[in-house]
């Protein structure tokens, strides 16, 4: 079996007394792992580089992309929150009062979310934000 010829091959260029070990079969021995090694390598560069480039054109697309829709009337139940992306309008990760002035619905609870009292929400006070708006039914 070829299988059973390789393991034979390897073993002996293993055991073999360094004299005895010819260059090729060291070569042939390492040659498969370090091809391997560098072709993984190149891939997962490749695969960073993608990744990167796509986030830096999302952010900029979503930049250019983001305007404030204002919460419809809230009473009949039309009208839809924003996302966190569609709400952070400069694009800074955080949430002010400026972003939401808007959404007059958002703003009434803003304070009592801003866990860090800094006039910023993060992603999670923001959620908590939308959670809290619709407890006390402002937003259906």
């Amino acid at each position: 079996m070829k299988t059973d010829k390789n393991i034979n091959e390897i073993s002996n260029a293993i055991n073999a007394a360094p004299s005895k070990a010819t260059v090729r079969q060291w070569f042939n021995f390492f040659s498969l792992p370090i091809w391997t090694a560098i072709a993984m390598s190149i891939s997962l560069v490749a695969v960073t580089q993608t990744a990167k480039a796509e986030k830096t054109s999302g952010a900029q697309n979503s930049q250019i992309d983001r305007k404030s829709k204002p919460v419809a009337n809230s009473e009949d139940g039309a009208g839809a929150l924003p996302t966190f992306a569609e709400a952070d309008v400069n694009g800074d990760n955080y949430i002010t009062k400026d972003e939401l002035k808007n959404y007059p619905d958002l703003l009434q609870v803003f304070d009592k979310v801003d866990a860090g009292e800094d006039g910023k929400l993060e992603q999670h006070e923001y959620q908590n934000l939308i959670t809290e708006t619709k407890r006390e039914g402002q937003v259906r």
